[in-house]
């Protein structure tokens, strides 16, 4: 397997970015040309997050929600969900307005894309141990095509780089996500506590958001709260800690809906 990306995308938006916009282009494109999961005005494609991993396997789950939802902030892409079970929360990407518009400028003729790689006699061909760049003549539009084997360290280094600071473009609610706990759980907890808002942090650069916390929060105090071994574990270091995925999966589709906390009574 090969993945590719445009160096002028990749130089605006990043190299991650880049290489799944081009995943993208590539599959919406062949639902358009087989006129195939056209709702509201837009073909759409969709993946698990498990499947995307399985595409990528140098990025890890999270990494890979991170770069979907940035790509969804700066309107690349645009979410649905037009699953015929409701059961099925598999989401939806098409092209947001943005992601439309640089999908047009790329001069790529998506229908002679086979596999990630490029048939198009106007594109010459240049390898090295890592990547294959194509070339084409004519736009001077530039794809490198990286291949599966690309050097692991490398790779890992870049990942733990890219977790440092995702959230610097964008305002964490930190005052929000605390006073809902403290709403629900009945504490006092302040906005600027460090660890809280440390793990918040830790947690958002995850790819997790709001409605997450708000999530875990009706699920733990739903099942905490009235108990007086485990009351004291409604803190954020609990429940914004590393079992944060955990404590948000742990109830089932049909349940995910508001939870009404009332002291003395259990639901």
């Amino acid at each position: 397997m090969k993945h590719s990306f445009d160096a002028e995308i990749a130089n605006e938006y990043g190299v991650e970015i880049a290489i799944m916009f081009d995943m993208f282009c590539f599959w919406i494109s062949k639902n358009e040309a087989n006129n195939y999961n056209f709702q509201d005005g837009k073909y759409w494609t969709f993946n698990t997050y498990e499947g995307l991993h399985k595409m990528f396997p140098y990025w890890n789950v999270q990494k890979i929600k991170r770069i979907l939802n940035k790509m969804v902030e700066l309107d690349l892409l645009v979410k649905g969900n037009y699953n015929e079970n409701p059961w099925n929360h598999t989401t939806w990407y098409a092209f947001g307005e943005v992601g439309q518009k640089l999908k047009n400028a790329l001069s790529i003729d998506w229908s002679k894309v086979t596999n990630r790689t490029v048939e198009n006699g106007n594109c010459r061909i240049v390898k090295n141990d890592q990547c294959t760049m194509v070339k084409n003549d004519q736009s001077k539009t530039v794809i490198y095509t990286v291949s599966n084997t690309v050097n692991k360290r490398n790779i890992k280094e870049s990942e733990s780089s890219d977790d440092t600071d995702l959230s610097a473009s964008e305002t964490i609610p930190y005052v929000e996500i605390i006073d809902y706990l403290n709403s629900k759980c009945s504490k006092h907890y302040k906005h600027t506590n460090r660890i809280a808002r440390e793990k918040i942090h830790a947690r958002w650069n995850e790819g997790f958001r709001l409605e997450d916390f708000k999530l875990v929060i009706d699920v733990k105090a739903y099942d905490w709260l009235n108990d007086t071994k485990m009351n004291k574990y409604l803190r954020p270091d609990t429940l914004f800690g590393s079992k944060f995925e955990i404590y948000l999966n742990s109830v089932a589709p049909k349940q995910k809906t508001n939870f009404v906390i009332t002291k003395g009574m259990k639901m």
